[in-house]
């Protein structure tokens, strides 16, 4: 399940983003990484990009929150991955940094993640956190050092690199090179939520998309 393609990342977000909601995120152009040194991770400071082995806070702003059902919610934020990976489009601004605990969270092999909600109304604003684990780590880590993740290449890559995605691409293999690493500088969100009376909220599938060392290549982690 983990090696599952992309497309159903992308459908949700088609379909989606099909809808007519009032008040969606509707910036015309990604939302950019704070200048900084590729590779170098932050500081902690919004916009800083942060090394895959620690927790990683992020607020969002202006994002979609999408009534499906009469407790069941789709949350779409951030910069969505252009296509052939996804659809490009826009839902809001998220940010590195800030962030914290949040009432909703959900945990797997994979990762975790903490979220809170500022209303069940669009747009909404977020705030959370999180966490790779270390098998994904170094799962992203091997796409990186294949070249398939295209980071550290000396011949610039245009387009966007977006794993676990189809067809698989295959890459020229690259080193890290010294006083760089591999780094997380935004990410984007879609989650489905589940909201009861007793006031209480739950995630239902999750995908992020991972975006790395201010570029729009990364990886799709799936909670």
């Amino acid at each position: 399940m983990k090696r599952s393609t992309y497309k159903k990342f992308a459908a949700v977000l088609a379909a989606a983003a099909a809808m007519t909601l009032t008040g969606c995120g509707q910036d015309p152009a990604p939302v950019a990484a704070a200048p900084g040194a590729v590779g170098v991770p932050g500081v902690g400071v919004p916009g800083g990009c942060i090394p895959l082995s620690s927790p990683i806070p992020f607020t969002g702003t202006g994002n979609t929150l999408a009534q499906m059902g009469y407790t069941s919610y789709k949350l779409l934020a951030g910069q969505m991955p252009p296509p052939p990976a996804g659809t490009g489009q826009v839902y809001g601004q998220m940010m590195l940094g800030g962030g914290g605990g949040g009432q909703i969270t959900r945990q797997s092999a994979n990762g975790s993640i903490t979220l809170s909600l500022a209303s069940n109304t669009t747009p909404t604003n977020i705030t959370g956190t999180i966490q790779i684990s270390p098998a994904e780590q170094q799962i992203i880590t091997s796409y990186v050092m294949s070249g398939q993740i295209p980071l550290f290449n000396t011949t610039p890559v245009s387009g966007t690199y977006m794993y676990p995605t189809y067809p698989y691409t295959y890459g020229t293999p690259t080193q890290i090179p010294a006083g760089q690493q591999i780094c997380v500088s935004n990410i984007a969100i879609s989650a489905s939520i589940y909201q009861y009376s007793s006031g209480q909220a739950s995630f239902g599938s999750v995908d992020i998309a991972v975006y790395l060392n201010n570029t729009m290549h990364g990886y799709v982690l799936m909670l």
